[in-house]
C-alpha cells in the first residue's frame, strides 16, 4: 500500500466512519457527533479546544448567528450599531 492510500484510509476510520453512524434510525431529528476529546470544561472563555468550541455551540446562544446563506443575522441582539472608526460596537439585547 503506498503512502497517498495509507493516508486516506486512515482519514476514512478517523472521520468517515464514526459520522456515518453518528444519527441511529430511532433518533429522528436529533445530531449526534462523536468527540475524540472530551471537553475540559463549558466556558468558551477558557478553553480554546475544538471539542469545546462543538458542544459550547450547541448550549449556549451568542450575540449574532448565521443564516442559511451564511450572513450574519441577530441572535441574543436585537440590532448593534458599530462606530465609525470599527473598534466599537454597541448590542442592543432582545427580551
Amino acid at each position: 500500500m503506498t503512502g497517498k492510500k495509507i493516508f486516506i484510509a486512515f482519514l476514512a476510520v478517523l472521520f468517515v466512519l464514526p459520522v456515518s453512524r453518528a444519527v441511529p434510525a430511532e433518533a429522528e431529528g436529533v445530531f449526534r457527533f462523536p468527540l475524540f476529546l472530551v471537553p475540559t470544561n463549558l466556558d468558551p472563555v477558557q478553553d480554546e479546544l475544538v471539542p469545546t468550541f462543538h458542544v459550547v455551540q450547541q448550549v449556549y446562544d451568542g450575540l449574532t448567528a448565521f443564516d442559511s446563506n451564511l450572513r450574519v443575522v441577530p441572535g441574543l441582539a436585537r440590532n448593534w450599531k458599530v462606530s465609525r472608526d470599527g473598534r466599537v460596537y454597541e448590542f442592543t439585547l432582545r427580551q
